[in-house]
């Protein structure tokens, strides 16, 4: 995030997939700038997305990150704007909870984080990597190897296993009791193509190196799909300096390689809290399609054909 992007407005949208499928929000990207609307969508597999409005959330972010556990969507950190001009990484944390339509405050994060790889386990929240808050809470730290682990129920935080290196602007996904971390830029920014994996499930203390991407990029989009990752889009550099990617590529974890499928339809970055598996197809919402270019399109790709829509 540079002096120059635009001031911050606050937005959540959240998604309620139809037909049975389970609850599951998304934390909105665009431009990670927030509005004040906040919207709930409705999603099945066939149909088109229709949106309501619902509560907005007391403050304004950016960069935050957000995931689902029990039909509750936990809102992380973010920058915080009642620090602007500075671009300082807030500790905030929220929980929205779409049955009473109202927000929560939680126990604050340890360290005030942005650009941060999320994911659940069906108990417990993970967080990986990001831009963290200086020691004077007056700026940032560029990537972090802290990895926590956030209990909804005690309302607690946890540092677990560190990253082997510093990363921000990765994914992290939970799959078959394993945590994977991809992507991202270290410390100097630089795009890098690394993928951790750490066994949680087994109990594992160390990250073990699993094969890395073919294009090294950050702000990606991901999620899991029928036990494999999926990583999409993303940029090469950063600001006014980035350029956008428009692959899709595919981890299977069986056979611990990539694969590079169809490109999506236009390049977009700042996806990472929304791109979403629902039923048989993958949803990408909304991103940048260049620097402060936000795109409101949707694109919904289909893995058994290897189409997009």
């Amino acid at each position: 995030m540079s002096s120059s992007s635009p001031i911050p407005r606050k937005m959540i949208l959240l998604y309620r997939p139809l037909m049975g499928i389970a609850l599951t929000a998304i934390l909105i990207v665009i431009s990670l700038h927030l509005s004040e609307m906040v919207a709930l969508a409705s999603i099945d597999d066939s149909t088109a997305i229709t949106w309501t409005t619902v509560a907005s959330q007391s403050y304004g972010s950016l960069e935050a990150q957000g995931t689902v556990l029990n039909s509750l969507f936990y809102f992380f950190g973010g920058y915080d704007t009642t620090k602007r001009p500075n671009w300082v990484p807030s500790r905030r944390t929220y929980v929205y909870n779409p049955t009473n339509n109202a927000w929560t405050r939680l126990a604050d994060m340890p360290k005030g984080v942005t650009h941060s790889g999320m994911t659940t386990d069906g108990r417990y929240i993970y967080y990986a990597g990001g831009y963290t808050e200086n020691a004077s809470q007056t700026g940032q730290i560029f990537a972090t190897s802290e990895v926590w682990r956030y209990d909804p129920i005690a309302n607690i935080y946890t540092a677990i296993t560190a990253l082997p290196q510093a990363r921000a602007s990765g994914s992290l996904q939970y799959v078959n009791g394993e945590l994977h971390f991809i992507g991202g830029t270290n410390l100097q920014r630089q795009d890098r193509g690394d993928h951790w994996m750490l066994n949680i499930a087994g109990g594992a203390t160390q990250w073990v190196v699993e094969p890395a991407l073919a294009n090294p990029r950050n702000h990606a989009g991901s999620t899991v799909h029928q036990g494999m990752i999926y990583y999409v889009g993303g940029s090469h550099g950063q600001d006014p300096n980035v350029t956008t990617q428009n692959d899709l590529s595919v981890y299977n974890l069986q056979t611990n390689t990539w694969t590079e499928l169809a490109d999506i339809p236009s390049p977009r970055n700042h996806i990472s809290a929304s791109t979403v598996s629902v039923g048989n197809r993958i949803f990408v919402i909304a991103g940048d399609e260049k620097f402060n270019w936000t795109r409101k399109t949707i694109f919904a790709y289909t893995p058994a054909t290897n189409t997009w829509a």
